[in-house]
């Protein structure tokens, strides 16, 4: 398939304790949320 077919967009819903835990973890690295899950998911 190409790449043209997909939007880049990727809606996931996960406990607010998780939701919490990523996104201080985001700030503690001084970068957004999304930069920071992009990066995990990288790995």
């Amino acid at each position: 398939m190409a790449d043209e077919e997909y939007s880049g967009k990727f809606v996931l819903r996960l406990p607010k304790t998780l939701h919490r835990q990523l996104s201080e973890k985001a700030k503690h690295e001084g970068v957004s949320l999304n930069q920071y899950t992009l990066y995990k998911l990288n790995k």
